[in-house]
Parts: structure tokens; sequence; C-alpha cells
């Protein structure tokens, strides 16, 4: 009956329908009596609703298969009837002429060999291969129920078939409502299962069409529909991109659980401090998500984020680890100052981790046939004796030539492959600009495998800053139980250098009977003495050749006048870029015409200005710009260690406070891991461009 007065939608086509018809048992029967019944077997009984279009498709399919069959029965009856006629008279029953029977042998051949639709055919063919033939001489022949069995089984195979190809014919006719549906049950069901949504399309396009078989040539109809074919195929590929971006948002509108693609972009419209307003409007256009289930996402992701982190240590607490800690600015922030504050600039601490894949902990104690029980901390701290000894056995003489021709000579003996020559200029100037926008950059930038431990609001300029940092470390149970047996390096500038290494005096001072000093520790917890300070390159790269422009400031402001005009100005301190670029200048410079330099003014030539020129352009230029875009990223470790002890030779003479400490401090805990047999002391060569890295910028 009838139903009136009330809107619904049509479970089939989704039209708005004030008149519908129910799903009752005998339209259920109906159905399942139907030769595309699969399309309509979700239909739920005394739930859904029709309308009158689709009601009478049913009915009309129903009645289209009762007339089909009751056909077939009726040709069969009358076979059998012959048969049985046959059967009475005088002629031989058993026996049909021969050149029939080879063509109605041939017919079952080719029937063993038909394409099997969807499986179902299986057990009709099975059953004609079943059926026995007598073959004698010059006789082929076949009783009665047998050949009456054959008849039967051809005309339902011929029945099926045609079934089947009513239902294929069927699947292509849906409706792009029908297939929108089909969409949105897919895309709901694989953002259930994955935490990614799929942007590519190849993989957008294989997954709808292996999950929903009925999809199949959808997304390529989106795309002749959107994309004109005349287009470029540059822009055209882009364009397909965005197609799969299109069938987010549609299915989004028609689905409003499936968001993840909408989430993301709140997210990130959010994060680049677009107002509540404008989110709230593309929410409302169906583009984004509303600013409130931005907000709930975030307070989800805050709460679960230690739990997480718990149990993906815990999960991988046989790999080793290295974390970098270091301050991080908003700088993008209110300056004007206010009754209570000078700026809305925030200072945050951040902490991330980086696993060292196929690479085991490394232990904090140490038991081997030379030592036993012997602690990764070295009680001298700085080991001057160590110094001594490596420098007079391994680096004498070294420092008495110019970087260039150390280079040079590593590259006569080919010294762990680097490439010295041949470098891509782009990569070189850009090697500490941050943006990950930048193509050379990406993969250098990438955050795959990297753990963020944790970011919060604090100061990084005191020992107290440093073991409240920590904690975000020491707070997490599984690497609690992590530190009890071993170490994790902190990669950190030389504030965190000094003030880590200082809580580590201070901690085996007070926990340990190795002698430190003749002082009052601090107030250190228990689990703080396994972590490892290490100087990251990148530190010594930014300072190193930001020192050289200092240091020689008027020869750099005369050259930068030169090239760019007396009009320019220098800065006192200029920004990195800059620093990079007259760097390289004055380096590639420097190697088209130094052998004539050096031709020139030959060995012995003691002025003082060309000394100067000299030690600047062929010592000071190459090693600062080397030692991380060339050696560190080659992972040429040896070279790499001997040109930071170079390094802080420069640093000695310009009496630059700080780092004529910190790179001694990295060279005796090396050199100390190498005297005890240390893991740490093979694993930074084996991993030096992982391990060093920093993360956070």
């Amino acid at each position: 009956m009838f139903q009136q007065n009330i809107q619904y939608i049509c479970s089939i086509c989704s039209k708005d329908i004030s008149n519908y018809r129910s799903v009752t048992n005998d339209l259920k029967f109906k159905i399942d009596n139907c030769p595309n019944k699969e399309y309509y077997q979700k239909l739920r009984l005394n739930v859904d609703k029709l309308c009158s279009s689709c009601y009478m498709k049913i009915i009309n399919s129903y009645q289209r298969q009762i007339s089909i069959i009751n056909k077939n029965n009726l040709i069969e009856d009358n076979i059998s009837i012959d048969l049985m006629e046959t059967s009475r008279s005088n002629t031989p029953t058993n026996l049909m002429e021969t050149s029939n029977l080879v063509n109605l042998i041939e017919l079952i051949e080719t029937q063993k060999e038909e394409l099997i639709y969807q499986n179902k055919l299986n057990e009709i063919n099975q059953q004609i291969v079943d059926i026995k033939i007598n073959i004698t001489d010059d006789t082929i022949s076949m009783d009665k129920e047998n050949f009456n069995q054959l008849i039967k089984l051809i005309l339902q195979k011929d029945l099926k078939i045609e079934i089947l190809d009513n239902q294929n014919n069927q699947v292509q006719k849906y409706s792009f409502s029908q297939q929108m549906e089909l969409l949105s049950t897919v895309l709901l069901k694989y953002q259930n299962d994955n935490d990614e949504y799929l942007l590519d399309p190849d993989q957008f396009q294989q997954m709808i069409e292996q999950n929903e078989p009925k999809l199949k040539g959808f997304f390529d109809e989106m795309i002749n529909a959107l994309i004109p074919k005349r287009r470029l195929t540059k822009n055209r590929e882009k364009a397909i991109k965005q197609v799969v971006v299109y069938c987010y948002l549609l299915v989004g509108i028609r689905n409003k659980f499936v968001k993840n693609f909408k989430l993301d972009l709140g997210l990130y419209l959010n994060s680049s401090g677009m107002t509540q307003t404008g989110i709230n409007t593309l929410s409302n256009a169906g583009l984004s998500v509303h600013t409130k289930t931005i907000q709930k996402y975030k307070k989800n992701i805050a709460k679960a984020h230690l739990t997480k982190l718990n149990e993906y240590f815990n999960l991988n607490s046989n790999l080793f680890y290295c974390f970098n800690i270091d301050d991080f600015h908003d700088i993008h922030g209110i300056r004007r100052p206010n009754t209570t504050t000078l700026s809305s600039v925030n200072h945050m601490a951040t902490c991330v981790a980086k696993p060292i894949i196929n690479t085991l902990p490394a232990p904090a104690i140490i038991n081997n046939n030379r030592f036993r029980n012997c602690t990764f901390f070295n009680p001298d701290n700085i080991d001057d004796l160590l110094i001594k000894k490596y420098l007079y056995s391994n680096i004498q003489g070294i420092f008495d030539i110019s970087y260039n021709i150390q280079k040079l000579d590593w590259v006569n003996n080919n010294s762990n492959n680097i490439q010295f020559e041949n470098q891509n200029q782009i990569e070189l100037l850009t090697i500490h600009i941050y943006d990950d926008a930048i193509n050379e950059r990406k993969e250098e930038r990438s955050m795959k495998n990297l753990k963020i431990v944790g970011v919060q609001k604090q100061n990084l300029h005191s020992t107290k800053d440093y073991l409240n940092a920590l904690e975000m470390i020491t707070s997490i149970e599984s690497l609690q139980q992590y530190l009890q047996n071993n170490i994790i390096p902190i990669i950190a500038d030389w504030p965190g250098q000094y003030f880590i290494r200082k809580i580590l005096t201070h901690y085996y001072q007070k926990f340990s009977p190795i002698s430190t000093g003749n002082f009052t520790p601090l107030n250190v917890p228990k689990n703080v003495g396994n972590f490892v300070p290490i100087i990251g390159p990148l530190h010594i790269s930014l300072n190193f050749r930001e020192q050289v422009i200092l240091v020689h400031h008027s020869f750099f402001k005369k050259f930068f006048h030169y090239l760019f005009g007396d009009k320019k100005k220098f800065a006192q301190k200029p920004k990195p870029w800059r620093i990079n670029l007259l760097l390289e200048l004055i380096h590639n410079g420097w190697r088209q015409i130094s052998q004539k330099i050096l031709l020139k003014f030959g060995d012995n030539c003691n002025d003082i200005e060309y000394r100067m020129i000299l030690d600047l352009l062929d010592n000071l230029v190459p090693a600062t710009l080397d030692i991380y875009a060339i050696l560190f990223r080659s992972g040429a470790f040896d070279q790499y260690f001997n040109t930071l002890f170079r390094l802080w030779t420069f640093a000695l003479r310009w009496k630059r406070k700080n780092y004529n400490k910190a790179p001694l401090a990295f060279i005796s805990d090396y050199l100390y891991w190498q005297q005890i047999d240390h893991p740490l002391a093979n694993i930074i060569p084996k991993s030096l461009i992982i391990l060093l890295s920093n993360h956070i910028y």
C-alpha cells in the first residue's frame, strides 16, 4: 500500500519520494528469483523504501525470469515426449547416425573449453563431461538416459549463460547516483581499516575497483567528464590528481563520516593561521570540517600521544635510537607590547627520536676481555691525554698543509669514494635552507620514521631547563626500561652539550663510585645517567661558516660591494643564505685562479696579507663548506673526524667562545669509546648521516 504525507528517499535511486513501496516478504521472494538479485539483496525488510519505478523494475525482472523458465520447461517436456515416441518405433533405440553423433561430441568438447562465468557453470560442465559415450569400430552410441540428460544440461547451460549475460549488462547500467553510493561504501570501509587515505590516482583507482568490481570504469569516466582530452600531458596529470580530491569531496557530501581528506585540509588551514570563520565557511561549502571537529581531533591526538609512543618504543625495544633536543621559536607573533607582555613569541623545547634500522641498542656498561663493568661515560670528562695521543700519532703534520691540499690527497687515494667535484650548486646553496618545499631538500627533510616525542613551552637556558626537557623522554615507561641498560645519544647544540654533560657529571658524582671532581652534586634524578650528548655537524657547520664571515668581515664586505654595488648594505651579521652564497662564490672563484696565484708567489712568500688570504681561501673557506655538505653527507667519517679537529684549531686561534671546546668533547668521547671497544665507536661511523642529523629546524 502507498504511504503519503512524509518525504522519503528511495533506497535504490536515492530520489526524494512522498509515495513509496515497502520491502515485504513477497518482494524479497521475487528479488531472490531475479537474474540481478545481487544488486537488490541488501534491501532490508520493512525498513527500506522504494519508488514506483524501482519497484516495477524488480517486478518486471521477476516476471521475465519466470517466463523464460516456463518456456524452457515446456521445451524439455516436448523433447522427452519425442524421445519416448522414438523408443516405441521399430528403429534402433540406442544408435544415432554416426555423423550427427560426431557433431554432438564436438559440441561437448567445445562446452568443456567454454568461458565459465563467475564459476557458476562448473557443475553443469562437469555433468556434461561425465556423460558416457560408447565407441566401437564403426559405431558411436549412447543410451537413452544419457542422451536425455545431455539435452537437458545443454538447455540449462544456455539458460544460465543468458541469465549471467543479463546480469553483466545490468552492472554496466548503474546510474551515477548508484556508483556514488558504492564509492561511499568503499571509501568508508577503507577509512575505517587504514589510517591513511590514497591520493595517488593509480592507487586510488586500483583500490576502489578491487574492493567493488562494479566501480570498474567509474574513475575513467570521471576523468573524461572533467578533463578535456586536448589538455597538455603535464597539466593533465595534475588535473587527474584533482579528480581524486573531487571524489573525496563528493563522497564527503553524501556521507559525512568519510572525512579523512576534509579533516586533513582543515588541520592544514588551522595550522596556517586561517580564522575559525574562514574554516567554517569552507565547512558549510563541503570542502572542510568544522573547527569544533578540528579541535576535538587535536585533543584526542594529544591525549593518546603518550600511549602510542609507549607502545611504539615497547614494540621496537631492540633498536638503537638517537634523540634531538633543541629550542624552537614561534617568531610569527605580535611583538607590540601591552600591559602584561612585550610580545607573543613562544619559546619551546622540542624532542624527536630517530630509529637506526638494523642496529642493536648500545649497552651502558661494557664487559669484554679488556674491561669489566666499564661505563660509557669517561670519568675524566674531556680526556686531554687521549686527544694528545691521537694528535701525535694520527694528525701530526696534517695541519701543516692547507685543507685543499689534504682534500687533493683524499681524491688521489679515492678515500670513501667522496665526490668533491661535480656537486650540484643548488644543493650546496640550499644546504641550510630548511624549507621542505624545495625539491632538492625533500628527501633530506623527510619525516619518515621520525617520532615526535614532545613539544613543550619552555626555554633551554639552564640545567633545570634541560632536566625538564629530558623528562619528555624519561616520562615514557618503555623508555625508562630501555634506559636502565642502554644509552641514548642526544644530538644538540652547544648549550645542550654543556648542560647535559653537566647533568651527567653531577649524576656520576652522586650515584656512582666514579670520581668526577671535588664538588657538591646537584639534585638530579636517577634516570638521566645514560644519556650521551653529541654535537651535531649542522651546528658545527652553521657556526663556523658564520665565524669565517665575522672574523674576515672587512674582506667579505669589499667582496660583497664588488659583486652587488656600493649601495647595497652588508650586515654585521649576514643571514645564513647570504653567508652560503658569498662563501660558495669566493670558493669557486679561488678554484679557478689558485694555481696561477700559487705559481706567481711561490711557497716562500711570507707577506702577511698574502698568507692571510691564502689561509682564508685555501684552508678556512673550503673546510667550513665541506664538513657538512660533502664529508658528513657522504658518510666519510674518518675525513669528517679529521676536518672537525682542523676546525677546532680555527676556533682555538679565534678564541671562539664555546666552540673552542664543543668539538673537543665529541673527539674525546669517540676516542674513549674506541679505547674501551664500546659499540658506539662502530655505530657512529656506520650510521653517521642518520645518527648525527638534526631533524629540528
